[in-house]
């Protein structure tokens, strides 16, 4: 899964969702974070406005 986050949207987050435990056991289940060249749409509320 990714998403953008920041203050200005341009990290982008990545997280595994591998489960197995072959050479890339390394990596399963991190967060990785990346600085991107554009920012992403900005962030959903959840709930009532103004909550």
């Amino acid at each position: 899964m990714c998403c953008f986050g920041g203050a200005d949207h341009r990290t982008l987050f990545v997280t595994s969702l591998r489960e197995d435990e072959g050479n890339d056991a390394l990596l399963a289940g991190r967060m990785i974070a990346f600085n991107v060249p554009v920012a992403g749409p900005p962030s959903a509320q959840f709930g009532p406005p103004g909550a």
